[in-house]
C-alpha cells in the first residue's frame, strides 16, 4: 500500500513503484532511489523482484500511463506494466515486449526507465528493414 514520508529523509511511495536499493542500513531500512529521488525506504514496504533477463542486452521500463496501439506495429500498454526494451528506434520510440509477450514499437514518453544494460545504451534498429521483415509472409 502507499506510504507517506514521515520526515524529509524518507521517500514517499505508492503501491507498484519500482525502487532501486543502494544499501541496507539495518533490518528495518534501506537507502534507495525511486523516480529520480533518493532517500530512506522502510524494508516492510519492499518486495524484491528478480531480473530474469540475464542476457544484459535489454533495458527495463515501467509504463507511466496507458497507451492504445494505433497499428499492428505498436504495443498496447497499461499503466504499471513492466516492459523490456531491446532497441532504440529514435527519440520517441523503442522496440520492446511486454510480460504478456506482445512485441512491437513502444512510445518513450509513456515509460520510466528503471534498469539499464551494462553499456547504458540500446542498439539502434533499422526501421525500414524491420518493417520489410514484418511484411514477409510467415513460413509454415
Amino acid at each position: 500500500h502507499d506510504r507517506n514520508k514521515h520526515n524529509p529523509a524518507e521517500l514517499k511511495l505508492k503501491k507498484g513503484d519500482f525502487v532501486f536499493l543502494n544499501s541496507r542500513l539495518n533490518s528495518d531500512w534501506y537507502h534507495g532511489e525511486c523516480k529520480g529521488r533518493k532517500g530512506l525506504i522502510p524494508a516492510a514496504y519492499v518486495k524484491m523482484v528478480a531480473d530474469d533477463d540475464t542476457c544484459g542486452e535489454t533495458v527495463k521500463a515501467v509504463v507511466l500511463c496507458s497507451f492504445i496501439a494505433r497499428n499492428k506495429a505498436e504495443v498496447d500498454l497499461s499503466a504499471g506494466d513492466l516492459v523490456t526494451l531491446t532497441h532504440r528506434l529514435n527519440q520517441a520510440w523503442y522496440l520492446g515486449h511486454t510480460g504478456s509477450g506482445q512485441r512491437g514499437f513502444v512510445p518513450a514518453e509513456h515509460l520510466e526507465i528503471i534498469s539499464s544494460n551494462s553499456e547504458k545504451v540500446l542498439p539502434v534498429v533499422d526501421v525500414k528493414k524491420l518493417m520489410d521483415d514484418q511484411k514477409k509472409p510467415e513460413e509454415i
